[in-house]
């Protein structure tokens, strides 16, 4: 039983994701690594990425937004065809266990700022629906 909860452990790699000074990781599979480290270089060579202040605490965002925003980054990317609906599937559970933990994604939103908040909606929905299939 050890030797398994061991070799689970080792088949997951953090993935940190930044912008600013703020910073979400997700546990991906060793066999989604390669595919979650190129999405993750993607989108932080994206133009909101890429729009990061030098000053940190200049445009601090929150870790639920910058989580949903590599989860839309990560969903728009789906047709592409590489292994990234697989990746989305553990992105969006990551973000539903951390963020929403069994709220409805209004409830668990609504402290935000209407824009923030909107983003956030816009990436719960837009990463259900092409998950759904």
């Amino acid at each position: 039983m050890i030797g398994q909860a061991r070799s689970a452990a080792e088949a997951l790699r953090p993935l940190n994701i930044r912008y600013s000074s703020t910073e979400v990781t997700v546990l991906v599979a060793n066999e989604l690594w390669s595919a979650a480290e190129q999405l993750r270089e993607q989108f932080q060579a994206s133009a909101w990425a890429a729009a990061a202040p030098a000053d940190a605490e200049g445009n601090a965002v929150e870790p639920v937004e910058l989580a949903a925003r590599f989860l839309k980054f990560c969903v728009g990317q789906l047709p592409a065809g590489l292994p990234w609906k697989e990746l989305a599937q553990v992105l969006f559970k990551h973000f539903c266990e951390t963020f929403l933990r069994g709220n409805d994604v209004h409830a668990a939103t609504e402290a935000l700022d209407a824009p923030v908040r909107r983003d956030v909606i816009n990436a719960y929905y837009s990463a259900q629906v092409l998950l759904a299939d």
